[in-house]
């Protein structure tokens, strides 16, 4: 198993699927969306990459 940068939205590319821990939700919002992860991320899930989280990480597969 193999574990992307934590601000490389080009490694999701290269990703089989995502798993995003807990903490605090509007922390991880907040630099996955000013980083570009968040754009990425939700690019690949449409795409059909699985994408699992717990607490925070489940937050941000959310509508809102």
């Amino acid at each position: 198993m193999q574990t992307a940068a934590k601000s490389d939205p080009a490694a999701l590319r290269r990703a089989d699927a995502v798993f995003v821990g807990g903490g605090n939700t509007y922390a991880l919002l907040e630099r996955t969306r000013d980083s570009g992860l968040l754009a990425a991320i939700k690019e690949r899930a449409v795409d059909g990459m699985p994408y699992a989280g717990s607490s925070a990480g489940a937050n941000l597969a959310g509508p809102s």
